[in-house]
């Protein structure tokens, strides 16, 4: 299990992202609980962790791809509440999101926490794409209003929004860890065990045809002694 403890390690310090992301996605915890333990199991079979991408997007994109599996599931639970942005926040950009409802906290979690296109946004939320362009942009506009009553109106938005909100969705993700990756740890465990199955029962079977063919060559240089 060397290999899965260099992922563990690369991983760790990520998994309240990831957590925020499933559960942004997801739409409730339980779901988004079940979509992060699938998700990273994904990822370590798949190598996520040197994909060329960076590791928390190349993961976020797996989660994205458990939680769209689970679309019934989080349909049927779908209880987000809100970003958890705390009151002392300091990022002007967390503080519009902040004053903002929870349907566009999650909007604006999805597109630039999670790099989610409108058209995937739509799939985990009852939103039409226009719909989702419209809140995005009424965010949007509340948010220049903020940064020019700042003097910032050159910052760049997009890259803004990404950095801070990723910034606290590493905070606000609130996921025993431990038990994440122990359970990441028995499903890695489970799909290894047969194929060592498979690789012992190779070796056994090679071990015997190699016994039966030494056999056969010594019967054979006794039967040519004798002769």
């Amino acid at each position: 299990m060397d290999g899965y403890n260099t992922f563990v390690k690369q991983v760790s310090p990520y998994i309240s992202f990831f957590y925020s992301a499933a559960y942004a996605i997801a739409g409730n915890r339980g779901t988004a609980e079940r979509v992060l333990i699938d998700a990273l199991t994904r990822s370590y079979f798949k190598d996520a962790v040197s994909s060329p991408m960076g590791i928390r997007d190349a993961i976020v994109s797996q989660i994205r791809a458990a939680a769209f599996e689970r679309l019934d599931d989080a349909a049927a639970a779908n209880a987000w509440q809100s970003f958890g942005i705390p009151e002392t926040v300091k990022s002007p950009i967390l503080q519009v999101l902040k004053n903002e409802n929870a349907e566009t906290q999650r909007l604006a979690v999805l597109r630039f926490g999670c790099a989610m296109t409108h058209r995937e946004i739509a799939r985990v939320t009852s939103l039409t794409d226009e719909e989702i362009r419209e809140k995005l942009s009424v965010f949007k506009i509340h948010l220049e209003g903020e940064l020019k009553a700042r003097n910032r109106s050159g910052v760049n938005t997009e890259r803004a929004c990404m950095k801070a909100i990723r910034q606290q969705m590493n905070a606000a993700g609130r996921i025993d860890s431990a038990f994440v990756l122990h359970e990441v740890e028995q499903e890695v465990s489970g799909r290894q065990k047969p194929k060592r199955l498979l690789i012992r029962t190779v070796k056994v079977a090679l071990f015997c045809i190699f016994g039966v063919i030494c056999s056969l060559i010594l019967w054979t240089v006794l039967i040519l002694v004798l002769a």
